[in-house]
């Protein structure tokens, strides 16, 4: 099962885990994981660039290696690097034009060999080390396809061409079942250079014999007045059509200071707690990260009474794509029924990636962690414990290892709020924990009550959406407030800054 974000493959697989069925042999996650786990890793020693060990690097890290060219060429522009859809690198700028395109080629260069001689891979080299990796291994390629009976692609319209390569080494055989799903009203990666793809584009990238096409327009998620408002948004004028028997409520549009919107939406939090006796249905939702943070901060100086699970305060987010992501999730998940298949499949999962391990089966590594204890709040401090207490229990493991220090330098500058009590709040879904997202990490997801911010001029859409002409720009603002605005079940808040120019993208008309 394939998808686009961490978050959204997270969902499937704890959908899955709550069905009660075996799971052995089902596999979810993202593209890039999928071939990480699958080809990247798996046949590291028949790829040249990475037979000698390789360490795979955050985002956050290429950001810091893109600045240090930056200041070291002295090339007096903010500078990021980025590839376009068929995984072709290039550097862009954040605010303006780069006067030369020599600087552009010298970031790249410099890019590529500071990766080369530390030997680093980014999340694009997973991509294209995979593709090309499977085009000289036809016989690798026919193995897989004997392997993988059926794949499901979720999100298929915020597929990237790449990608779709990469599956198609898979896909080519008719032996194998392939299930898409997508909706290209939501296709809004299309500034980020991936282009909406119709059903004939599938067929042909991913090399299939057939592929019949079924329309879906009745929506179970969202009730009548909710829909009536965000269909409005639909770049295919689609007459979505809610299923709901009530007709809810619709949206509240409301223009506010941005001193006054912390202690607003902590009060609007308060009263669905106060009704519901939980806020777990409850989501907020902005352009982007840095857009969110100063508000999620704020609501922390209000009160901690309630946790909020956002990527740039939650320490969980800096050991994605490392052990610890699970180890962390498999110490502190409670201990129950409802638990028992999402706890097994994270031990087969950590089993499975250190081989150290590898002699254990997955009660006796869940018994093994359960002697592990920690008084430490802080999540760096109560990582280092877990560190120690695993090098102690088992054989000295590289694995362990790498990730540990991935995972404690991501830490060490991230702006953690979050302690560890929070943390296991997060994991094991607590009432009190309200779900922060950017629009394009809510994909996928669903709430009851949605209270979303930020759709500015020049922020939705972003003012480089502009540069390619007004139609392209409301048709990239369009997309991404109609995700947005679909996120709700029952209710939604929109907060407008009253000091700033709405989008002229944005309906404020409700009829």
């Amino acid at each position: 099962m394939l998808t686009h974000t961490n978050a959204a493959a997270d969902e499937i697989s704890s959908r899955i885990d709550n069905l009660n069925i075996e799971t052995e042999r089902v596999w979810c996650g993202t593209i890039h994981s999928f071939l990480l786990e699958w080809v990247v890793k798996k046949y590291a020693g028949a790829i040249p660039r990475l037979v000698d060990g390789f360490s795979l690097i955050s985002e956050y890290k290429q950001k810091k290696i893109i600045q240090s060219i930056e200041v070291d060429k002295k090339l007096e522009s903010r500078l990021r690097y980025n590839s376009d859809e068929e995984g072709n690198a290039f550097v862009e700028p954040y605010c303006h034009q780069v006067d030369s395109k020599n600087k552009e080629l010298l970031v790249i260069q410099e890019y590529n060999r500071i990766k080369e001689d530390n030997k680093y891979i980014d999340f694009d080299d997973i991509i294209k080390l995979g593709v090309d990796f499977l085009n000289n291994n036809s016989k690798i390629c026919e193995h897989l396809s004997k392997l993988i009976g059926n794949i499901y692609l979720d999100e298929s319209q915020d597929t990237s061409l790449i990608q779709l390569k990469a599956l198609s080494y898979i896909t080519r055989y008719d032996r194998v079942s392939v299930f898409i799903v997508g909706d290209n009203d939501q296709a809004i990666y299309q500034d980020l250079g991936v282009s909406v793809k119709n059903k004939d584009i599938l067929k042909s990238e991913l090399q299939l014999s057939e592929l019949r096409h079924e329309t879906l327009s009745g929506c179970y998620r969202s009730s009548k007045l909710l829909v009536d408002y965000y269909k409005k948004y639909s770049a295919s004028h689609n007459d979505v059509i809610s299923m709901r028997e009530n007709d809810g409520r619709s949206p509240i549009i409301k223009d506010i200071s941005k001193d006054e919107l912390p202690k607003r939406i902590f009060n609007l939090i308060s009263q669905y707690h106060s009704k519901y006796n939980g806020v777990d249905g409850v989501a907020i939702i902005g352009p982007d990260k840095y857009y969110l943070m100063g508000l999620i901060n704020d609501l922390y100086d209000i009160s901690e009474y309630f946790v909020y699970d956002f990527q740039s305060t939650n320490p969980l987010y800096c050991v994605r794509n490392t052990v610890f992501y699970e180890l962390i999730k498999l110490v502190l998940l409670d201990v129950s029924v409802v638990n028992y298949q999402r706890r097994h499949s994270l031990a087969r999962k950590i089993i499975d990636s250190i081989p150290e391990l590898s002699h254990l089966n997955p009660l006796q590594l869940k018994r093994d962690l359960k002697e592990f204890q920690s008084v430490k709040n802080n999540f760096i401090l109560w990582l280092k414990e877990l560190y120690v207490f695993l090098e102690v229990k088992y054989q000295k493991s590289i694995k362990l290892e790498t990730d540990y220090n991935i995972s404690n330098a991501a830490a060490s500058v991230a702006k953690l709020k979050a302690g560890m009590g929070a943390i296991k709040k997060i994991i094991n879904k607590d009432k009190n924990v309200v779900s922060v997202s950017t629009i394009h990490g809510s994909k996928g997801e669903e709430y009851d009550y949605v209270i979303t911010i930020g759709y500015h001029d020049k922020v939705v859409p972003h003012q480089s959406s502009y540069d390619k002409g007004n139609d392209y720009a409301q048709d990239i603002a369009n997309r991404l407030m109609y995700v947005a605005f679909s996120r709700a079940k029952d209710y939604m808040n929109i907060f407008i800054d009253d000091r700033k120019a709405v989008s002229p993208f944005f309906i404020r008309e409700l009829d």
